[in-house]
């Protein structure tokens, strides 16, 4: 399920022949869901509780590129009236990785003083397709913010780039020479900023409690993706059908960092690979979104609507019979993701500690209390010592990570970064002390 609320039932059958386009699967009509539609015209090889299968009619199979003016006349068009209700029918959920539907997050009124934040930030290391679509289409993702500043009757807008991304910020800020009510926002380039919170705690200077949502300070926040696939919704009547993505790691023959634009929905990961050089070296994970809080996926596993980036890596390292600690933080790596490359590692997990600012929310997850600003580990990481742990396995933001080296060493605690195998890949700076 690529979204937030009730699953999507099929609505098509084995055998059948779709369109692109066509609708495919929906939540029932008064509940949180959403809408799929097919990314192919083909026909349907089975249907299960996960995923439909769809067999392309076209002998080449999926177009792994960029749809052009002429592909997208080919895509059923959406008739519903209302820009909501186009919204719904489109199937826009948010494309920055929750997939919280479109349609519902903009139904509401902050009474003419409110704001709309367009977060294009990038919040993930190595992730630049949001950048890249800002440069190639800064006109609909304009239409797209000033869709959503209608829908909610907000008078201000903000779009939040890096500092570090003066290309964008020159072609936006060129862009919105003539709108008074829309303005260009830099934050620091330093992981977690792109999370909402941090965001609106930046932009606005308002920090929210963890389990406060962006309408506590009169604002909605919206993925750059998210307000493209708006305009094509509205303005185009097109559904998703497609994702821009990130390709990372070692592909072909060498290193990959490069924006995949619409990308159709149900591309396997092993299409996209191979359709970029395949795979060359040894793996060591395949990892669906971002170094932090991405998760460890198959070539099998297909793209979806909140699909950000693919990642492959090089093996991680061999810790056999090592005694390490974890970590654990609301902005990254979680228990199970940290239990998990302690397996791959081979070493052995004696003790987890949570980050001093990490507060469990109601479902299960971690949350931090002030996202990027740590205040010291140093009582987690004398724990983790005392349970004779040799190392400790962390994913904790980039400030944390300062706190956490500026203890670990001088208990001769070796540190590992859940990110690591990632740069490594990449041939990167590690995350470890980040300020002089």
């Amino acid at each position: 399920m690529n979204h937030i609320g009730e699953p999507a039932e099929p609505l098509v059958e084995i055998g059948e022949t779709v369109e692109t386009g066509q609708v495919i699967a929906k939540s029932e009509e008064d509940a949180l869901g959403s809408i799929y539609h097919s990314s192919i015209e083909g026909k349907v090889k089975d249907v299960t509780n996960e995923a439909i299968f769809i067999k392309p009619l076209d002998k080449d199979g999926l177009p792994i590129q960029e749809m052009s003016p002429e592909s997208e006349k080919d895509i059923l068009k959406l008739d519903e009236d209302d820009s909501l209700s186009l919204i719904k029918a489109a199937g826009v959920v948010g494309s920055g990785g929750a997939g919280f539907p479109t349609y519902k997050k903009l139904d509401l009124d902050l009474g003419g003083e409110g704001i709309v934040i367009a977060n294009g930030v990038e919040c993930e290391p190595y992730l630049l397709h949001n950048k890249e679509r800002m440069k190639k289409n800064p006109e609909d993702i304009i239409t797209g913010i000033k869709t959503a500043m209608s829908l909610v009757n907000a008078n201000k807008a903000y779009i939040v780039v890096k500092e570090k991304e003066k290309k964008v910020v020159d072609v936006l800020t060129n862009k919105l020479k003539d709108e008074e009510k829309i303005e260009v926002k830099t934050v620091k380039d330093i992981y977690p900023m792109g999370e909402e919170r941090a965001i609106i705690r930046e932009v606005l200077g308002k920090l929210l409690e963890p389990d406060e949502l962006p309408l506590e300070a009169n604002t909605v926040v919206l993925n750059i993706e998210t307000l493209l696939n708006v305009k094509r919704a509205i303005v185009d009547r097109t559904p998703v059908v497609a994702k821009d993505i990130t390709l990372v790691g070692r592909i072909g023959e060498g290193r990959t960092q490069k924006p995949l634009f619409d990308v159709p929905l149900g591309t396997t990961i092993e299409e996209l690979i191979e359709e970029s050089g395949g795979l060359s070296n040894s793996v060591g994970e395949i990892i669906m979104g971002g170094p932090f809080t991405g998760q460890n996926v198959t070539l099998e596993t297909p793209v979806n609507k909140t699909t950000g980036g693919v990642i492959v890596t090089l093996p991680l390292p061999n810790r056999e019979k090592m005694k390490v600690g974890l970590l654990e933080c609301g902005c990254g790596g979680q228990g199970e993701r940290l239990t998990e490359l302690a397996e791959k590692m081979g070493a052995e997990v004696v003790g987890t500690e949570k980050c001093k600012q990490a507060v469990e929310m109601k479902n299960g997850n971690l949350k931090c209390t002030n996202p990027g600003e740590c205040p010291g580990q140093a009582e987690k990481i004398l724990n983790l010592k005392k349970n004779k742990a040799d190392a400790v396995i962390t994913g904790t933001c980039a400030d944390c990570t300062n706190t956490v080296m500026g203890v670990a060493p001088k208990l001769k605690l070796g540190v590992f970064h859940s990110t690591d195998h990632v740069n490594r890949t990449m041939g990167d700076r590690l995350v470890r002390k980040l300020k002089e």
